[in-house]
């Protein structure tokens, strides 16, 4: 399950949350083909990683699916 973080008042946390089966959890940061995160985007993701979870900046829609059917153990489409 794919959830849209909105943290009122506060910014530089990723876009969305990956929560999955077996306490598997992953932060992605979308971003545009060659940009980076904001300096205040990559302290949360430091300060998030720091913590043990999984923090991945993709600028690539393939990319992002591959990293999600990983955590859900998803391959080619099929549960496994």
């Amino acid at each position: 399950m794919g959830l849209k973080l909105t943290i009122l008042g506060r910014v530089g946390w990723p876009d969305y949350i990956f929560l999955y089966y077996g306490a598997r959890v992953l932060f992605i940061e979308f971003k545009r083909e060659g940009k980076k995160p904001k300096k205040i985007q990559a302290y949360i993701h430091s300060q998030l990683r720091k913590m043990g979870f999984k923090v991945l900046v993709i600028d690539d829609l393939q990319v992002g699916k591959n990293a999600i059917d990983l955590l859900t153990g998803v391959t080619n489409g099929m549960d496994s």
